[in-house]
């Protein structure tokens, strides 16, 4: 596939995966993201001074974490994206509206305008996400020179649930598999096309980056500088203008955040982590001893991995994969299932090249390309770096098993799974030919090719059915079925009704009651339906007055008859139908306050019973 043709499908890759990013970003609820909050304020700031923070005369302007933490502080990419985004589509102030749903529910000009603005941020993460599913589609299709698999590779990664999650949210996280995935790129061009001032550019871009995303992406710049100074020497002649070139690209990609924090907190903080060590100090509501690791609470490193400790295996796995809102949601087997075959492939791959299997395993098809070995266990050490790294901060800092800090390395491992799955098919095809020469009905590569398209459909239909079976359920759960019974009389009796002395008279009919008011507070006091019909109840109540009055439902929920739990209406002359709702909350008496003037009054009441049942599957 030539250069232009594999940028166009890359480009149409993106745009498809930003337009379903958006709409799930437009459409998942506004605080279900990860530390949504100190996210959003990142953002905002830069959104609405158009600049990142600066310390100590921005420190009463942003909001702190119960760590005493601030994003504003972080890298900044995913934040820049998110505001530049806001910048680019709204919300614009001429065009912010409220609707009659929005003032019933008590919203403000500025409550519209900033849920429209968080929306607008979570459009950075979507993008990057998107651009993320590109790099991948390209480092695919440049390392194995095949569209479907590279289409599939890119499919898979995009489509894992928590990726989906964190596309569709202002996080960090988005920004670090952003930058990775490019970074990848550009070794795999290096690995695969040599070096040029253009491929070097582009790894120091990559690299510069890296550094603005977030810190679980500072873990793959070990493994590019091995890759230079060990797999991919530098030509001593093209040394000083590569280096230059590198080193530009380097600024421009992300080295200006240091020299901005040097500018600011000194030579000695370029990353902002004492400005922000020193700030945590002074805004930490968070105990001191909540903050520890396993090793804290006398748990070992081989306990915590072989032993399973706390179920870390099953924690970090299922939050690497998707475990979405705030670690609360599920998937499911099918969802678990696929990706844990990925990351048993790249593993296998990796096991593959570290024991220098690759000759062992006859019908390879084409040779390796010079370096493919040594290129893979370079991607494998980025792997388990990412996760020793992992493992080490849960022992020694904190704990969190948060499986979308390995993220940054899941292309590596996808590109392994490939590569060992290249392997097998190779093995496969040769014993194919072999044992059917004579009558070949599917070449092998039409097999390779139909595998490789049920594999991406399989990607589809899993992703469906995560969206299907577990989160539109979770976020948009389907209407209880409500029903009604028949109307029943009440029949009440006079003699079961305590009533005040206002009332003169009382006197039963067919279907209610005659009464009689001499002052202007007559009531009923009585036991209502709901002690002999369980559930919730709808009473319907008839009022035949002479002139306008009031009427007036009290219920009794332990306080006694008091306005907070009472229901009140005012009525015309002549006939009235009223109606008031009683809670399934066992035998409550009412009091029924018919009129608040003399008079004479007919009242009838009578009763339907609510039937809620669940929604059907």
């Amino acid at each position: 596939m030539s250069l232009a043709r594999s940028l166009a499908a890359g480009l149409l890759l993106g745009l498809l995966f930003f337009a379903w990013f958006a709409h799930t970003s437009d459409k998942l609820p506004r605080d279900a993201g990860p530390d949504f909050a100190a996210h959003v304020d990142a953002a905002s700031f830069i959104f609405h001074h158009d600049r990142l923070v600066r310390i100590p005369e921005d420190e009463h302007r942003i909001r702190y974490t119960v760590y005493g933490s601030t994003r504003t502080l972080r890298p900044p990419l995913a934040y820049l994206a998110g505001a530049g985004m806001a910048k680019l589509i709204g919300p614009d102030p001429d065009r912010v509206q409220l609707d009659a749903e929005q003032l019933a529910a008590s919203m403000d000009y500025q409550q519209l305008f900033d849920q429209s603005a968080q929306t607008a941020y979570r459009k950075g993460s979507a993008l990057l996400m998107a651009l993320a599913v590109v790099f991948s589609f390209l480092a695919l299709l440049s390392y194995f020179r095949n569209g479907l698999l590279a289409l599939t590779g890119a499919t898979l990664i995009g489509l894992m649930p928590q990726v989906t999650f964190l596309a569709s949210y202002s996080n960090d996280d988005s920004a670090a598999i952003c930058a990775a995935s490019l970074a990848i790129l550009a070794l795999v061009l290096l690995q695969r096309h040599g070096g040029s001032l253009a491929r070097i550019g582009l790894l120091g871009f990559a690299t510069g980056l890296l550094v603005i995303s977030k810190p679980t992406a500072w873990l793959l710049i070990p493994a590019i500088a091995l890759y230079l100074l060990i797999a991919w020497p530098i030509p001593r002649n093209r040394l000083l203008p590569w280096m230059a070139a590198g080193l530009a690209a380097f600024v421009i990609g992300g080295g200006w955040w240091l020299a901005w924090n040097t500018a600011h907190y000194g030579i000695g903080d370029p990353t902002a982590r004492n400005i922000a060590a020193e700030l945590g100090k002074r805004h930490q509501s968070l105990p001191d001893k909540a903050l520890r690791g396993y090793a804290d609470r006398g748990v070992s490193t081989s306990e915590l991995l072989l032993r399973n400790h706390d179920h870390f295996w099953h924690k970090t796995l299922k939050t690497t994969i998707g475990k979405l809102d705030h670690i609360r949601l599920n998937v499911g087997p099918a969802q678990y299932g696929l990706y844990l075959l990925v990351f048993a492939l790249g593993l296998a791959g990796l096991v593959r090249r570290l024991a220098g299997i690759a000759g062992a395993l006859p019908g390879r098809g084409p040779p390796d390309a010079p370096g493919d070995a040594r290129f893979e266990l370079l991607l494998g050490f980025m792997v388990v770096f990412q996760f020793g790294m992992f493992v080490w901060r849960n022992m020694t800092t904190e704990v969190q098993l948060q499986g979308r800090y390995l993220l940054p390395a899941l292309l590596p491992l996808v590109i392994l799974a490939f590569s060992f799955l290249e392997v097998l098919g190779g093995r496969l095809a040769a014993a194919f030919r072999r044992r059917n020469a004579d009558g070949l009905v599917l070449a092998p590569v039409t097999l390779g090719r139909l595998s490789l398209l049920a594999l991406l459909l399989t990607v589809l239909l899993v992703h469906w059915q995560a969206l299907d079976r577990y989160v539109l359920p979770y976020y948009f759960p389907p209407a209880y079925q409500i029903g009604m019974t028949p109307l029943q009389n009440a029949a009440i009796q006079p003699g079961g009704v305590e009533t005040s002395a206002d009332v003169q008279r009382l006197s039963a009919t067919e279907s209610g009651l005659r009464l009689v008011a001499s002052g202007s507070d007559p009531y009923l006091i009585l036991d209502p339906p709901s002690c002999e019909v369980a559930g919730n109840l709808l009473l319907h109540f008839v009022i035949e007055s002479e002139h306008p009055s009031r009427f007036q439902v009290f219920i009794d929920r332990g306080q006694g008859f008091v306005e907070s739990d009472s229901w009140r209406k005012d009525y015309a002359a002549g006939r009235s139908t009223l109606i008031a709702v009683l809670d399934a909350r066992g035998c409550q008496r009412i009091r029924i306050d018919p009129a608040n003037d003399p008079g004479a009054y007919y009242l009838e009441m009578s009763f339907s019973q609510m039937i809620i049942r669940p929604p059907q599957d």
